[in-house]
């Protein structure tokens, strides 16, 4: 009787916690369930969530009717219809039915939060397809100047001395010495001293009132008077000057040396040749010492900004490139980028590689593009309007492209999407998906990894049980 006894009050004690561990297990969900909707709830939870009640049909308490694709699950309309990626007739179901997708990945709120998973709609947006390519930087060729000789002589002091210097507006280029400069200088003070003398001799006060003795009518019409005769021969010195100074600024003399000319009545034998325009040395053709003739060609100086970039565009590319399209050039490490835009100023393709060369101009006033440098170039060509997702919501795999799309209710559905063109930030989805629908855009992998463990846990409950007891 005692042994009988003891067995009757195990029992009790069995089902008195058994009975408790279930009514605490219920209380603790209750409370956790109350709390996580409560003002401790995540953002992803309590927006995501109550958007999804919000948006998508009543739950299975409601039971309220809805119409799927039997081909594309995702594809859920709460009206019959057609799909629109496969056209097929909509199947009426239940709201509560659909959850019953074998492919469904059901994370709950806590993991999702832990996860870090965000979420992003498809929408209609402007999208063009990107060209990466490379670009080399190149000289304005428009702002390229040669410097020559004017004259023949030698080049006493060379002042530009190496490729890459900067040169200045006025700034002494080199010394030159030329019998030929020298007596031109000469035949200029010559012609001050006889301006000067004729004055002097017929008491012309200045050219203002020789020119002043031409004009007027009275003495014209007495051309044979000293005054006029004068005035003519001073008139004719002027002209001969203006002629020889416009000579001397050819032949490399500035004005301010024009000026100590006829203020010293002085010719030097060797005279500085001055810059007329800013730029960067870009070949240097000769040497202190070296006799030169006359149009010899001494340096290149060019402006360092704009710069071209010459992009080689070859015929899969080209059916895609037109005048004007968007460019955006990175320089190597991230170090600075600029936007452009394209010119095919060149019709003429390269005969080994039938590559077509095009330009971007580009402004370069901080001097951080060097001429021969390589740069990244992305050519955003024919911009439309598209259904696009983030690029990194989109899984590439063997046999194509996978999006997790959200179905609420921390229900996630892999789904098979076509695409099209991507730029640097988004893809086109050309099928598989509607506008408005939600994706996941990170954290979508231990999603799929999720659903591949599902499928197979699946497989192995569907096996015989012989073939599960295998070793």
């Amino acid at each position: 009787m005692a042994r009988i006894k003891t067995f009757r009050i195990s029992r009790r004690r069995a089902l008195e916690v058994l009975l408790g561990v279930t009514l605490g297990g219920y209380l603790a969900r209750h409370l956790s369930v109350t709390w996580r909707n409560g003002q401790g709830s995540s953002s992803f939870g309590a927006r995501d969530d109550d958007r999804a009640r919000a948006a998508a049909p009543k739950s299975a308490t409601t039971r309220k009717a809805v119409w799927v694709c039997p081909m594309h699950p995702q594809i859920v309309q709460d009206h019959p219809g057609h799909c629109p990626i496969c056209g097929m007739p909509l199947v009426q179901r239940r709201a509560g039915e659909i959850a019953a997708d074998p492919h469904l990945v059901q994370v709950d709120t806590v993991s999702l939060e832990h996860l870090g998973v965000r979420l992003a709609s498809a929408t209609q947006s402007t999208i063009a397809r990107s060209i990466q390519t490379y670009g080399t930087v190149a000289l304005d060729q428009d702002s390229l100047v040669n410097v020559t000789a004017k004259v023949k002589g030698w080049v006493r002091k060379l002042d530009v001395t190496y490729v890459g210097q900067s040169i200045r507006p006025g700034q002494v280029l080199y010394e030159m010495y030329s019998p030929e400069l020298y007596d031109r200088q000469n035949e200029y003070v010559d012609l001050l001293d006889r301006q000067a003398r004729t004055e002097r001799a017929y008491h012309v006060a200045s050219e203002a009132k020789t020119l002043a003795i031409l004009q007027d009518r009275q003495a014209r019409l007495n051309p044979a008077s000293p005054a006029v005769q004068t005035a003519l021969t001073v008139e004719a010195l002027v002209r001969d000057r203006a002629r020889l100074h416009d000579e001397l600024l050819n032949d490399g003399l500035s004005e301010r040396d024009i000026a100590r000319l006829v203020a010293t009545r002085q010719a030097r034998d060797v005279i500085p040749v001055v810059a007329r325009t800013a730029g960067t040395a870009t070949e240097i053709n000769v040497r202190s010492g070296a006799y030169v003739d006359a149009s010899t060609k001494l340096f290149s100086v060019a402006r360092l900004s704009p710069v071209w970039i010459d992009v080689a565009l070859y015929p899969d590319e080209l059916s895609w490139v037109r005048n004007g399209d968007r460019a955006h050039v990175t320089l190597a490490n991230d170090q600075g980028e600029y936007a452009g835009h394209v010119e095919l100023p060149d019709p003429l393709a390269d005969a080994p590689t039938q590559a077509l060369t095009a330009r971007i101009v580009l402004d370069n006033a901080q001097g951080a593009l060097h001429p021969g440098a390589y740069v990244d170039v992305a050519i955003r060509t024919q911009p439309h309007e598209a259904l696009v997702v983030p690029r990194s919501a989109v899984m590439r795999s063997g046999t194509g492209a996978i999006v997790m799309l959200w179905r609420g209710h921390g229900q996630f559905l892999p789904v098979g999407v076509e695409t099209g063109i991507e730029d640097e930030n988004l893809v086109e989805i050309t099928s598989g998906l509607q506008l408005g629908a939600r994706v996941a855009v990170n954290g979508q992998f231990l999603l799929d990894a999720e659903a591949s463990l599902a499928d197979s846990v699946q497989r192995m409950s569907a096996a015989p049980s012989g073939q599960q007891r295998e070793k």
